[in-house]
């Protein structure tokens, strides 16, 4: 058949477009042609010619041709036979594309690829324009100096390189720069900037700047003097301040020492210390210009010690009748701790013992009232003042007496007892009870008069006593009095509990039996009489379902077959005949039924499982669903078992089978049935196996161009036991088959490699199975194809070339290299790959062709091409240094020294963080340290190019110490009463790099912590600012809230009611009624509160009530309706805080009252 008898249409439909077809048909035969993908660019607006064949590869080297293309999506394509022109559409930019195909002359076979297009700007460059701004001396200025500048395109414009001015430093980040002119320097000063549009367009221009002369403030510099203690000093703390502009300096403000108070007037400070006080103190002062400026210096005063005389403090003191007391005499002495004391006059009502200034007083005897003495001291050089020792004596309270009491009573009844009759107090004090125990066999409960009682039981004190049931013989408690003075006195009561008879308790009995049969109950088993006597059964009833005999036990039998409860009751009774009655309850229980279990049969198919409802024919006399407990397996087949049973039948049995089941009831009684299975017989296909190569007998092997006789049914079999025969078969892929009793195979002329066909047998009935039979066609000797190969690599580099890769044997070997040819450009050396080496610097085109042979030795020979890129050179990253002050973040252009040598501008791909502060990057670093931190620190940052080469540098930065002003804390809130004098607290006030030198209160007070005089009621702000030896300041602010106790309740006024005729089974109506007998509003937190105090002890209560009391006006009253639940003593308490809770109470009063039945 000729090559071009045969031809293909190509119809193909890509992603860019319609295909256009320029060829009608191609040769069917030989080798297919490989097409590359391609890649162009391209300006905006303009057309480019895109040679599409130059890397595309035709095996057969017959020629190639552009055979179809598509058409893009933002252009046009038209293509020739070798080439294809691209025109964009007007205005468009970006990525676009199209397919090609392309067909081989010699094979007519067809292949695609893709050309990817990039379709650039045509750029033109910014236009930058010159700025002009305005700052202060000593004051940086950003400004945004692209405001002005355009670019034609209207591309984002970005500043890439400036200047330095000649007098100041500028730092540049797109859109801004940042001036910061020297130090005092004023007048003009300029400098150059130069954009880019991104494209590769740039422009430079010039920026100028006007400094405006600022005022410098003078520089006070800190001062230092001695003096004694107790005298003044005067310092001319001018003298060595100074002004940049020479201007006359004045003092514009001080402080005080914390020791010490200071007056100035230009150009001198006195200062005079504090009395008695030596060591080391400071003030601050401020000078002016007379121009606004200000600075401010530290002056630091030592004052010399001088020895000052000791101080004799007088005392107050107090004891009792008949006590002596403790003395410390209080000398004190601001420079000396050794002191002697000298007694100057005796008390005239008692003697001294000891040693000063620890001394005893022991008052005469009897003696109550005044009594006094002097003393002094001396610090070894110098006498004290003479103080005196006032002492007051004051009268002793004598306890009241308790004296034992007794009752008699009746087993289970209460008595009362009038504990207070016989007892008394040696000053006639009026006594109450206070606490009382209580007794071992009973309970007690004590009470006191019940003011204006009209009832006379209970106008007394007594004591009730109430024994335990039952209980009889001895008991006894305890109580306790007190006189108005608090003292106490305990006593006994004594009591006799006389026997009284107690009639016998019978306990109801349970018991649980069995239908028909009969129980003994021994029912006198949990009865009991309270006087210890043992009861007997005095009567009893008859059961209605049963029927009852009872001697010392009770024997119950139930009526025949009767289910459930029954009950009678019988009656004991004592030595003395008083009785008591129980009930016995019987429970019959019932009595289990065994199911019934049927036969079952069933037929089934061979090899086919069947499921039979056992269950369905079986039945339970009392009414339940019985349930599958076990069964046992069949002979001829398995079974499983659940609410039903399935069988399945051994594989290919047929006959009769059986298996049998038991059942149970809910109460696990059973029955056993049999299930009997006929299975019926069922014909089975015949079985054939594929003959391939894992049967290790079947497999065929035939060289090309020959027959083999393939005996197909040797590994088939039927289940049923007869010869299968070939039904029919298919035909290979690659050759004939013929089939008879066998099968003969004959491969297709020249044909080597896999083939297959299917069979189909049946059986004696016609059931059929199909198995597939494997040939493998062994090769005759071809010689290998070596393919053309492109390769890219970059200038000076090296490139690996596995040029089999796309090499074949049509006989299936892998060929080897057999020789090669040297580059022209280059050295070659090859084994199993090729390793191609440039020659150093060349970049461009370059080949060498290479050999190879399969394992008969015919060879093979194709042209390697190779693509020498030119290489990319990593941009210079520059170190950077910077300064900066503490606190104050700066912005840094450290791409300005950084350079590429390909000409491209790098930007920044990385950066570390810094130790001591924060930063971030973009087109320049911002740094930011960390909080108060001063001294060096240094970060790392990594440029790259457009190729993404890298090159890292460092930066230095210097952080410049700045005084941070001091923070005050000023405490509190305060709270205090008029009259009183409280502490102020600066602690926690801090300086985190220097110290604090004042402390100054807008009270007028100075110090750390000064007293501050409660003396108005109301709430002020006070503020609190503290400076730090380098004149910077804070403050902080609290209040103090000052309370007038002299506003209160009148306790003498409290009243109550409603205490008597109401039922404890409600809440006794009790009012509490307060009032102001002051004589000004209550300003404050009024509060009252109610405890219950079940023992009278006070200490033992719980809290039952709670509110806060109104506001009062002078004489104002206010009344509260207090829940009283039971009997006992109860304690109200009022109290008055100073507004602000947590502050403390001002006062509390409270009064106790008892509440009782009536």
């Amino acid at each position: 058949m000729s090559r071009c008898a045969r031809c293909v249409r190509v119809c193909v439909c890509f992603v860019f477009g319609a295909l256009w077809v320029l060829s009608s048909g191609v040769p069917a035969l030989g080798a297919a042609p490989v097409a590359k993908d391609d890649s162009a660019v391209t300006y905006e607006n303009t057309p480019v010619v895109i040679d599409v064949l130059r890397n595309d590869i035709d095996p057969d080297g017959g020629g190639l041709s552009i055979d179809a293309y598509t058409q893009p999506l933002h252009g046009k394509v038209t293509c020739s036979l070798v080439d294809c022109t691209y025109t964009p559409n007007t205005g468009f930019l970006g990525a676009d594309g199209f397919n090609y195909t392309i067909s081989s002359a010699h094979s007519g076979l067809t292949s695609s690829a893709v050309v990817g297009i990039q379709v650039l700007i045509l750029n033109y460059p910014p236009t930058a324009v010159a700025d002009s701004i305005t700052t202060n001396e000593d004051t940086a200025i950003t400004y945004n100096i692209l405001l002005n500048d355009t670019d034609p395109e209207g591309s984002a414009l970005n500043i890439i390189q400036y200047t330095q001015p000649s007098h100041g430093a500028v730092l540049c980040a797109t859109p801004n720069c940042t001036y910061t002119p020297g130090a005092n320097y004023n007048g003009s000063d300029s400098f150059s900037y130069t954009i880019s549009d991104g494209h590769g367009g740039q422009a430079s221009a010039q920026v100028t700047i006007t400094v405006l002369a600022v005022n410098d403030r003078p520089i006070a510099n800190n001062d230092s003097g001695t003096t004694n203690e107790d005298q003044s000093i005067t310092l001319q703390v001018l003298a060595n301040d100074t002004d940049v502009e020479n201007d006359p300096l004045s003092i514009a403000s001080f402080t005080q020492g914390a020791h010490g108070a200071v007056t100035c007037s230009s150009p001198s400070c006195t200062y005079t210390p504090s009395l008695n006080y030596n060591g080391a103190d400071s003030f601050t002062y401020t000078v002016s210009d007379g121009h606004g400026g200000q600075g401010t210096g530290l002056v630091s005063i030592t004052i010399n010690p001088v020895n000052d005389p000791p101080q004799a403090q007088s005392q107050t003191l107090g004891t009792i009748e008949d006590t002596p007391l403790g003395i410390t005499l209080s000398c004190t002495d601001v420079d000396s701790a050794t002191l002697s004391y000298l007694l100057v006059a005796n008390p005239v009502h008692g003697s001294l013992s000891g040693t000063p200034p620890s001394l005893t007083y022991t008052p005469e005897h009897l003696y109550n009232g005044s009594d006094s003495f002097t003393f002094k001291c001396n610090d070894g050089s110098l006498d004290s003042n003479i103080a005196s020792l006032s002492i007051t004596t004051s009268a002793v309270n004598n306890p009241p007496v308790a004296k034992d009491d007794s009752a008699t009573t009746d087993e289970g009844k209460a008595v009362t007892v009038q504990v207070l009759a016989n007892d008394s107090d040696p000053d006639n004090d009026a006594i109450k009870i206070v606490d009382s125990t209580q007794p071992a066999h009973g309970v007690s409960s004590c009470r006191n008069p019940i003011a204006g009682s009209a009832v006379s039981i209970e106008q007394v004190a007594i004591c009730q006593y109430t024994p335990v049931q039952y209980y009889n013989g001895t008991d006894s408690f305890t109580y306790t009095i007190a006189d108005p003075s608090g003292a106490k006195s305990t006593a006994k009561v004594s009591i006799t509990i006389n026997a009284v008879n107690d009639p016998p308790i019978a306990k109801d009995d349970a018991v649980t039996i069995s239908e028909n049969q009969a129980v003994t109950v021994d029912v006198l088993a949990n009865d009991s009489d309270p006087d210890g006597t043992s009861p007997v059964l005095a009567s009893y009833t008859q059961p209605a379902h049963g029927a009852v005999t009872c001697g010392t036990t009770c024997t119950y039998t139930p009526v025949n077959y009767y289910s459930g409860q029954d009950s009678f009751s019988y009656t004991v009774k004592d030595e003395i005949n008083q009785t008591g009655t129980a009930n016995v309850i019987i429970t019959i229980q019932f009595v289990n039924h065994p199911p019934v279990a049927s036969n079952d049969s069933v037929t089934t198919n061979e090899d086919q499982p069947v499921t039979i409802d056992v269950l369905a024919n079986d039945s339970d006399p009392d009414g339940t669903n019985p349930t599958i407990a076990s069964f046992t397996q069949a002979s001829h087949g398995s079974v499983t078992c659940t609410s039903t049973c399935t069988y399945t039948p051994t594989l290919y049995y047929n006959g009769q089978d059986s298996f049998s089941y038991t059942i149970k009831d809910d109460a696990n009684a059973t029955s056993t049935a049999d299930v009997v299975i006929a299975i019926q017989f069922v014909n089975h296909p015949p079985v054939a196996r594929d003959d391939i190569a894992s049967d290790g007998i079947y497999q065929t092997s035939i060289n090309e161009d020959e027959s083999v006789t393939i005996d197909v049914l040797a590994n088939d079999y039927d289940p049923d036991g007869t010869t299968p025969v070939i039904d029919s078969f298919t035909q290979p892929a690659h050759g004939s088959s013929a089939c008879g009793s066998n099968c003969t195979y004959t491969p297709n002329h020249n044909f080597n490699g896999y083939d297959s066909f299917n069979y189909t047998i049946r059986d004696s009935v016609g059931a059929t199975s199909t198995a597939t039979v494997s040939i493998t066609v062994n090769p005759v000797n071809d010689p290998p194809v070596a393919v053309n190969d492109n390769i890219t690599t970059s200038e000076d580099q090296a490139v690996n070339i596995d040029v089999l890769a796309n090499d074949s044997d049509p006989d299936g070997t892998n060929p080897t290299i057999a020789s090669f040819t040297q580059a022209s450009h280059g050295a070659v050396t090859c084994a199993s790959t090729c390793i191609y080496t440039p020659t150093l610097y060349f970049y461009g085109q370059d080949s060498f062709s290479y050999t190879i042979k399969d394992d008969a030795n015919a060879a093979s020979t194709a042209t390697v091409s190779i693509t020498i890129g030119a290489v990319n050179h990593p941009p210079v990253a520059k170190s950077d240094s910077v300064t900066t002050n503490e606190d104050q973040s700066v912005t840094l252009d450290v791409l300005a020294n950084d350079s590429d040598p390909d000409g491209t501008n790098p930007t920044i791909a990385s950066f570390t963080l810094p130790a001591h502060g924060s930063l971030t990057c973009s087109a320049t670093c911002t740094y930011t340290p960390s909080l108060n931190y001063n001294g060096s620190d240094s970060f790392n940052y990594t440029i790259k190019d457009a190729a993404n080469a890298t090159s890292s540098a460092s930066v230095s930065i210097t952080v410049i110490s700045v005084n941070d002003p001091p923070v005050a804390k000023a405490n509190g809130p305060y709270a205090c009463a008029t009259g009183q004098s409280i502490t102020l607290s600066s602690s926690g006030s801090s300086d985190v790099d220097g110290i604090i030198v004042s402390y100054v209160w807008s009270s007028g007070a100075t110090g750390q912590a000064p007293a501050y005089a409660c003396q108005t009621a109301g709430t002020i702000t006070i503020t609190l600012t503290v400076t730090d030896n380098e004149g910077a300041s804070g403050s902080a602010s609290t209040t103090i809230t000052t309370t007038d106790p002299s506003t209160g309740w009148d306790r003498s006024s409290m009243q109550f009611s409603g205490l008597s005729g109401v039922s404890c089974s409600s809440p006794k109506s009790v009012y509490a009624t307060i009032m102001n007998g002051g004589d000004r509003a209550m300003n404050g937190s009024t509060g009252w509160e109610l405890w219950y105090i079940s023992t009278g002890n006070p200490k033992s209560g719980v809290m039952v009530g709670a509110g806060n009391v109104p506001a009062l006006s002078s004489g104002g009253s206010y009344t509260i309706s207090l829940s009283v639940t039971a009997d006992g003593y109860y304690m109200f308490k009022a109290y008055q805080r100073p507004g602000h809770p947590g502050t403390g109470v001002l006062w509390s009063d409270s009064i106790h009252f008892e509440a009782k039945k009536c």
